[in-house]
């Protein structure tokens, strides 16, 4: 239970210095529900660890929220979820990328990540294991969507009336007559 009122009182002190205590209430509740968690007794290895992954030139940016050690002596990179929406596991990338990332940090392989839903659809945590085959169709997929990116023109777009109600009109895909969107005029 100490632990548990060390947060409450971390969590007090941040809405404070962000004037966010209308959120105190359900910022308790995930507290409530990480403590009821199985993770609240693994040893925490490494906490909003910032991390770059360089993908066939593209450099990601990024941080993992945690790094457990279970009682099987395994890591598990673990993203904390307070939202209602459900993630699935079998296709989001966000898991795997961190996965890829792993590989230049920790000396031992890490090979399982889940989900820590602390949220109104928890608590529950949702984890499994990936194949490198799998983390290696990750970064391609990534690869190939971020060679897309860095391809891409806004002279592909036609610039029209339509371009007024875009907040991004300041772009070279707009024509001149707008130069800001609106509720952005000066």
């Amino acid at each position: 239970m100490r632990h548990r009122e060390e947060w409450y009182e971390i969590c007090e002190r941040l809405a404070g210095h962000r004037r966010a205590e209308d959120a105190l209430p359900a910022a308790r509740e995930c507290i409530d529900r990480y403590f009821e968690l199985d993770l609240a007794n693994y040893e925490i290895i490494d906490a909003e660890r910032q991390f770059e992954l360089d993908i066939d030139g593209h450099e990601l940016v990024g941080f993992i929220d945690a790094v457990y050690r279970t009682p099987d002596d395994e890591l598990l990179v673990v993203d904390y979820k307070a939202t209602e929406r459900h993630r699935d596991l079998q296709k989001d990338k966000q898991l795997p990328i961190y996965l890829l990332a792993c590989r230049d940090m920790y000396d031992e392989p890490v090979t399982h990540a889940g989900y820590a839903y602390v949220g109104n659809i928890g608590p529950k945590v949702e984890s499994r294991s990936f194949t490198e085959s799998e983390l290696e169709a990750v970064k391609d997929d990534v690869s190939a969507s971020m060679n897309q990116i860095a391809e891409f023109s806004y002279s592909r777009y036609t610039a029209g009336d339509h371009c007024q109600w875009c907040q991004h009109n300041h772009l070279s895909c707009s024509p001149d007559t707008f130069s800001v969107g609106p509720g952005f005029e000066e």
